[in-house]
């Protein structure tokens, strides 16, 4: 696809609205769907912003991009959201400034604010995932809560999984996951769970859950509403990586180790894992006062 792109400052203005199509395309290539889709809705987010101040992404300057990190904090936007979504554009600048698009790479002087942790808020006692599990009446909806909760799975793994991802060793029953950057591990299901889940077992080419007609997975969006609507009966909201939180957290406090949760999650680091431990200590100096 490069080849096909000539791309130079003296050409870039003409071509640019075609361009910057395929400029995004380009930087997205090899990403995740679920990724590519999210990175894409911010991009072009960033470009309508620019649009309506009368430039646009190959030419705008560093005010430009402070100027619409600001308009996403007066429009109430989390230090989160900005935080992903300054970083989001900052990558995609320092791309097409690399691939020569643009003159200089302005994302390189703009620090976006930092993210604030919510993680304490995300994580659930183990009763909750209990009364979630018990209240769903349906048989697929309840499997899928608890293949995220005991496995710790992401949805983008959940969507994509087969039957052929499941290997039956007779008592033990293993499932290949395939994760961010498409790196694959190996997990283990629960016995109880396994005993569920194979009796809706179908063709080793069909999706583990399938849509109600039958014509595929389960999209991401179904998946957030089922968990939405579990976690509503016992009043709380909650999405499907609260499930994966609390899979982490509930696991280090019971004693698992911090390298072993690193890589049943698919983390690229123990340090990610490691914030964990502190979502909800047991220990503190005030105890020892």
């Amino acid at each position: 696809m490069l080849r096909h792109l000539k791309i130079n400052r003296s050409s870039a203005t003409k071509t640019r609205p075609t361009d910057t199509t395929v400029l995004i395309d380009m930087w997205l290539y090899g990403k995740s769907d679920l990724t590519a889709r999210y990175y894409k809705r911010v991009i072009n987010s960033f470009i309508a912003y620019l649009n309506d101040s009368g430039t646009d992404i190959i030419s705008c300057k560093v005010e430009d991009l402070q100027g619409y990190l600001l308009s996403l904090e007066e429009s109430r936007k989390s230090a989160n959201t900005q935080n992903t979504y300054g970083n989001c554009i900052k990558s995609f600048l320092s791309y097409i400034n690399k691939l020569g698009a643009t003159n200089y790479n302005v994302g390189i002087l703009v620090k976006p604010p930092k993210p604030q942790s919510a993680l304490t808020e995300r994580i659930l006692n183990r009763s909750d995932i209990d009364d979630m599990i018990s209240l769903e009446s349906n048989n697929r909806n309840k499997l899928i809560l608890e293949l995220l909760f005991f496995c710790g799975l992401r949805v983008s793994e959940l969507t994509s999984l087969k039957w052929r991802n499941v290997r039956d060793n007779g008592s033990v029953a293993y499932i290949t996951v395939t994760g961010k950057g498409k790196k694959q591990r190996t997990l283990i299901i629960p016995p109880v769970l396994w005993t569920s889940l194979k009796d809706t077992k179908t063709a080793n080419h069909d999706p583990i859950f399938m849509s109600r007609k039958g014509k595929g997975h389960l999209s991401t969006n179904q998946i957030w509403e089922i968990v939405r609507a579990a976690s509503l009966r016992i009043g709380i909201t909650a999405s499907p990586h609260w499930l994966r939180h609390t899979h982490a957290t509930l696991a280090l406090q019971s004693g698992a180790d911090v390298k072993q949760v690193s890589t049943s999650l698919g983390h690229s680091s123990v340090a990610t894992t490691s914030k964990y431990l502190h979502a909800r200590p047991n220990d503190c100096s005030s105890l020892y006062l």
